[in-house]
């Protein structure tokens, strides 16, 4: 049987010609559809995201019984001057228990420090107008200080009232105000709300559940046939588009049928290991980490570590409380031998390493040692005590004039809770940073073997009001440079851009063409603003004062959309590939980087990729998509797991993290 990629991308029944009224069209069709689902109950918790209003389904896990809502993700297109509409059903998990309850059992105290510390979201009752509902708000702290049913904190014409009396005097609706308790504590969330607990459920993250039964995971990760059956029943409810509000507008009303397309798979690309060329393709995703692993073991490195000098040091930083040294020299011992065997490289000896040890966030003696010895130090290698150690940034800062990677004292230990059979989930971990490690002090672990059609790629990532990096690579895939530069708002100043570009170009001139024009290819992260596109023509024509020509290709790289592919055969779904694609236009297309069986569970969400400028009419959309894949399995610390995006964003993105902080960090953000 012929095998059909198939996007979930519906298209009217009726054509429309729209080229003169692309956004206007666009505007009206968002408006009418949130219009029509919130006459419907649903419940918008971020842009073009809405949730039915009734509990989809309860179930029992390991931990905890859950509730779940199931909603849509949608979005228009209006291409070749005909509109799109493209559903994603989405799922939110939440705790059965209020957290009111969860209070009961665990304490104000605990509930507090998980609030806290942790990056936690609740879903709380609301009603707007009489109408329930419900919000989505980032928990900030439980206010153990404020109670429900005593403290006057919400002001409203003038006039005070406690939570409780809010619904029960102001909104009359005794009903709510009966469930809430006078002395349960306040939540404060984001915005400066606050809600009683009793009105709040805690909603589960990804990690809270990847160690549930599969009845709970199944219902997150929803197979093929099952995200289509709900992508249809949400389609019910906006089909046909129309509503009271506009009784002019005639309705809209789109085909029931995705759109299908004709099977479009990219081979992984020739990946060079030491001097051989290597292709995933004969083993196959399933042996993603035993291929790389393989052929580092047999070939090496494409670019080996430079030479260390018989005076260089390596620095570890551990936590005395958790780890003694002999844990600390078992650890290293693995980091040396795994470097050795796959990467060809020799670490200093033991009696090289500095030891390094704190106590608590005490690490005065830490600093007093790397100030006294700082010259000596070649790289470090900082052991954290648990995973979000708040000691995270300031040791990446405090080193950030050398390679630094940081481990856990988990980690560590693991080597000696794990049976004999899963010893590799150790040595598998271990050699991941010893890559990175490796990969910021100089050495390559494997790059393109064959060069990409343009000359130089640029990632560009925001970090919106606060700082933007510009993250450079060569043709091969290897990284090159970067920059960063503070803003003040969501788009990039084109004097940045501009700047930007500028630098990065003329401190690396030895990778531009002698002989012919160079091309430039920009992938920026999220839409390219107008405002970036004249700091690429102010760039250009500043180059081109300094007798430098060059043309330039911009693409907008987004991930969170709701498209997704799979595959049809004898009237069954599959999940796609890696390498899975579809050219909706000519300059958009969707990438499905990652996909089965590197995701076991689900359906992979691909990637909305848009040439928005090109001045070089050889370099085609299939081009910018192929480099995207390629350039995905280039990030060196994912020998276990392949990333999703180009590392020109990942690494862009993963820089920015430390720009923000004024952090300036030697090597790729590994």
């Amino acid at each position: 049987m012929n095998v059909k990629s198939t996007v979930l991308r519906l298209s009217l029944k009726k054509k429309n010609k729209l080229e003169k009224f692309i956004n206007p069209a666009k505007r009206l069709f968002y408006e009418l559809t949130r219009l029509k689902l919130e006459y419907h109950g649903f419940w918008r918790v971020s842009y073009n995201k809405y949730y039915s209003l009734s509990v989809d389904k309860i179930i029992k896990g390991k931990f905890d019984e859950y509730k779940v809502y199931r909603g849509l993700f949608f979005r228009y297109e209006i291409l070749d001057n005909q509109p799109f509409l493209v559903i994603d059903p989405i799922t939110r998990v939440v705790t059965k228990d209020s957290l009111w309850t969860i209070i009961s059992k665990l304490g104000e105290s605990k509930v507090k420090e998980m609030l806290e510390k942790e990056e936690r979201y609740v879903v709380a009752s609301q009603v707007r107008g009489k109408i329930p509902t419900f919000s989505v708000k980032k928990a900030v702290t439980l206010r153990t200080d404020l109670r429900a049913g005593k403290d006057k904190i919400i002001s409203v014409e003038e006039k005070k009232y406690t939570i409780k009396e809010y619904y029960s005097d102001y909104k009359k609706l005794p009903e709510i105000a009966e469930i809430i308790d006078d002395d349960e504590p306040l939540i404060e969330v984001k915005g400066g709300y606050w809600y009683a607990p009793s009105m709040a459920h805690l909603v589960m993250r990804t990690k809270d559940l990847e160690e549930d039964i599969d009845e709970v995971k199944e219902e997150v990760y929803l197979t093929p046939e099952r995200r289509f059956g709900q992508t249809q029943r949400f389609l019910k409810v906006i089909n046909p588009l129309s509503n009271p509000k506009y009784p002019t507008i005639p309705k809209l009303e789109f085909k029931e049928t995705p759109e299908s397309f004709d099977d479009s798979v990219f081979e992984p690309p020739d990946l060079l290991f030491g001097n051989d060329v290597r292709n995933l393709k004969i083993e196959g995703f399933d042996g993603y980490t035993s291929f790389l692993k393989g052929n580092l073991k047999k070939h090496g490195p494409a670019k080996s570590l430079p030479a260390l000098s018989a005076n260089d040091r390596i620095a570890i930083v551990y936590p005395r409380e958790y780890l003694t040294e002999n844990h600390v020299r078992g650890f290293y011992t693995d980091v040396s031998r795994l470097s050795k065997k796959y990467f060809r490289a020799s670490l200093p000896r033991w009696n090289r390493v500095y030891l390094w040890e704190y106590t608590g966030n005490d690490t005065t003696e830490v600093y007093e040692n790397y100030n006294k010895f700082r010259d000596l130090v070649r790289a470090v290698i900082c052991i954290l005590r648990y995973k979000d150690d708040e000691l995270y940034f300031e040791f990446k800062d405090a080193f950030q004039d050398k390679p630094c990677q940081m481990s856990t004292k988990d980690l560590i230990l693991k080597k000696y809770d794990l049976p004999e059979g899963k010893k590799h989930v150790y040595f598998n971990s271990v050699l991941n940073l010893a890559c990175g490690l490796l990969g910021k002090m100089g050495a390559r672990p494997w790059l393109l073997a064959r060069k990409m059609k343009g000359d130089l790629y640029l990632g560009i990532d925001t970090k919106p009001g606060k700082i933007v990096t510009f993250v450079l690579v060569n043709a091969n895939g290897d990284y090159v440079a970067e920059a960063r530069y503070p803003i003040k708002k969501l788009k990039v100043d084109e004097e940045i851009v501009r700047a930007a570009i500028v630098k990065l170009v003329l401190s690396n001139l030895k990778l531009l063409p002698k002989d012919r024009e160079a091309h430039i290819v920009i992938h920026r992260d999220g839409d390219f603003y107008e405002s970036e596109k004249r700091g690429v023509e102010l760039a250009k024509k500043a180059l081109k004062e300094k007798s430098l020509s060059l043309t330039f290709t911009l693409i907008s790289i987004k991930e969170s959309i709701p498209y997704r592919i799979f595959y049809e055969k004898n009237n069954k779904k599959f999940p796609c590939v890696p390498g899975s694609f579809v050219e909706l236009s000519d300059d958009i297309g969707v990438l499905a980087s990652v996909g089965w069986p590197l995701i076991k569970q689900g359906l992979a969400q691909p990637l909305l990729i848009e040439i928005v400028r090109n001045e070089r009419s050889e370099y085609s959309l299939n081009d910018a998509l192929s480099e995207i894949y390629s350039l995905s399995f280039l990030h060196w610390e994912g020998i276990v797991k392949k990333l999703k995006m180009p590392i020109t964003i990942e690494y862009a993105d993963e820089y920015s993290v430390f720009a923000e902080r004024g952090i300036d960090i030697i090597g790729p953000p590994l």
